[in-house]
């Protein structure tokens, strides 16, 4: 995930989806859901007809939004968090007191741009890094033709895509 303008995820015409674990960074804005009319001159004026690109009652969650010039943009009614956990944001500044991983202090964030209201209860305070584990790695001298043999443990909140040397 991810772009080097525009916008990450642009959300039109589109109800009760949930989108998470995304990576987008480096955007003109990170997610856009806009929410204003699309059609209302096709028609003579003494036609009153509008179709709107209304999205509504979304569930965003688990992105890490980073290097956006805006990481999010939504006009319309859509939740940030999932009522346990939310976004990570690269402008949130609270502290997470007591090591759960989601912030504690200024809250909620409210760096959601587009209307009023919108913020995320529970945001990500640190993008997770995985944990690396070794277990009975052998020592080998020299060169063999038979491969050491081991264990790796690798523990992250959320893998999708990982590179590794070992």
């Amino acid at each position: 995930n991810g772009c080097s303008n525009g916008h990450g995820i642009s959300v039109f015409f589109s109800e009760n989806n949930e989108i998470y674990e995304n990576n987008i960074n480096n955007c003109k804005k990170g997610i856009y859901v806009p929410c204003e009319p699309l059609i209302d001159d096709l028609f003579p004026p003494e036609v009153d007809v509008t179709i709107n690109q209304y999205s509504n009652n979304n569930l965003l969650y688990h992105n890490n939004l980073m290097n956006n010039n805006q990481n999010a943009y939504d006009e319309c009614s859509n939740s940030w968090d999932d009522g346990c956990e939310g976004n990570y944001w690269d402008d949130y500044t609270g502290v997470d007191t007591n090591a759960d991983g989601i912030g504690d202090t200024n809250l909620p964030y409210t760096g959601i741009s587009g209307g009023s209201g919108h913020s995320d209860s529970y945001p990500l305070v640190e993008y997770p890094e995985p944990v690396l584990t070794e277990h009975n790695i052998a020592e080998y001298d020299g060169f063999t033709s038979t491969p050491p043999v081991f264990n790796l443990d690798i523990d992250v909140y959320e893998l999708n895509q990982a590179w590794y040397t070992i």
